[in-house]
């Protein structure tokens, strides 16, 4: 398990993956998200973003995510039928 902060428009956000899901907690609402609830995986050099709806997801910063960070979220994250976008 392992947590990483984004801050975006303002409001900072802390993600927190585990082998079931990841959790999303904020000043203003936290919430458990299951990981085959992640419709689509985008990937840049910097971020990856988790999407969970057609206008809604997460975004995790890859700054100081290992190796074995990245993999656990593109494993988990993606699978057949869930598109990966690698940009």
């Amino acid at each position: 398990m392992w947590e990483n902060s984004v801050k975006m428009r303002g409001d900072k956000y802390t993600l927190t993956f585990d082998d079931e899901c990841f959790s999303v907690v904020s000043p203003a609402f936290s919430a458990n998200v299951k990981y085959d609830l992640v419709n689509r995986l985008i990937e840049t050099k910097t971020h990856f973003y988790l999407l969970t709806g057609i206008n809604q997801g997460f975004i995790a910063d890859k700054g100081g995510l290992t190796k074995e960070q990245c993999l656990f979220i593109r494993t988990h994250c993606s699978s057949e039928g869930k598109p990966q976008i690698i940009l």
